[in-house]
């Protein structure tokens, strides 16, 4: 089984990607599809919210509370990229435990992280002398490459959790598929974890699987807004009389999701370019706008489903 979600973000709806598959063996894909469609199996998700912790392990980083979006966009970062510590990606830290805005951070830090390097596959819980079950993801992170992705771990490989996370309290926020994150959520690690069970007995076929995500980003909002420009009359034109009734007519061109790639903009980060957080700037902004006459373009490109939101929400809105 497979589990991957992307960045989190206040406002902006979260739905993870999960698959469940069977391999190894001389079975081709053909006669593995047979097999998965004679036993039906649904997904349990929980996903539940840690403490509030910082984006840079920095100290001295002035991003490390501060969880505006634009601020951790490349253009802000001055297109570098957050890094996770090779050293703690290989002993099983938690990405969220070992991440840096920037290499400058990373270097600057050093000296005082390198003396936190533990082996946390070798580390026991407290009291016990066994291994915890839960399998949980070897630290990577959301990125610029599109969100978390989970290694293939079983259960019974017995990866352990990190002594933090082992001991930290998780309260459930949510047990649906997807998860659209407060702002009470901004800063805070969220976990989601998934289990597939059988819909013959509900019996666990696989899992629980857990991922930890990076913390929480804040709302999207506006940075700038548009500068109106003034069309001068035409030749013959006359000017609008005292009285006479005025409308505004806003034309907005919401970019089709499949135009919204990487390869048609590498300058962007990946969770700009997904819909639930293009979906809230557009929203802000035609609402700034105020206009009396709506004309939308790529409309029919977008999800059906969020189609009917602007179709719906707009009126709502006024």
């Amino acid at each position: 089984m497979t589990l991957r979600a992307d960045r989190p973000i206040v406002g902006c709806e979260l739905t993870p990607t999960v698959h469940c598959y069977l391999r190894g063996g001389q079975t081709d894909n053909a006669t593995r599809a047979k097999i998965m469609d004679a036993n039906p199996y649904y997904f349990q998700y929980q996903w539940s919210r840690g403490a509030r912790k910082p984006i840079c392990m920095n100290k001295a980083c002035p991003r490390r509370d501060n969880f505006e979006p634009a601020n951790w966009s490349r253009a802000a970062l001055g297109d570098t990229h957050s890094l996770q510590c090779a050293i703690c990606y290989r002993n099983g830290k938690p990405a969220h435990e070992s991440m840096y805005c920037t290499p400058q951070c990373f270097k600057t830090d050093w000296k005082r992280h390198c003396t936190t390097h533990v082996n946390y596959k070798d580390v026991q819980p407290a009291g016990t002398g066994t291994e915890r079950s839960t399998p949980v993801k070897k630290g990577k992170r959301s990125d610029s490459q599109g969100g978390e992705e989970s290694e293939e771990i079983s259960p019974r490989k017995g990866v352990n959790m990190s002594g933090s996370n082992a001991e930290e309290q998780w309260e459930t926020i949510s047990t649906d598929a997807s998860y659209v994150p407060y702002p009470e959520d901004s800063g805070c690690i969220l976990q989601l974890m998934v289990t597939a069970r059988s819909q013959a007995d509900d019996s666990i076929l696989y899992g629980p699987l857990t991922i930890f995500t990076e913390p929480v980003l804040s709302a999207p909002r506006m940075t700038h807004k548009r500068q109106w420009v003034s069309v001068p009359l035409q030749q013959g034109q006359q000017p609008v009389s005292p009285g006479t009734i005025k409308f505004r007519i806003l034309s907005y061109n919401l970019l089709a999701e499949l135009y919204a790639t990487k390869q048609a903009y590498p300058y962007c980060d990946s969770w700009s370019l997904l819909w639930p957080y293009r979906r809230a700037m557009i929203m802000q902004e035609v609402e700034e706008m105020q206009g009396d006459i709506v004309c939308l373009q790529e409309v029919r490109s977008v999800p059906p489903l969020l189609s009917i939101f602007f179709f719906f929400l707009l009126p709502i809105r006024g």
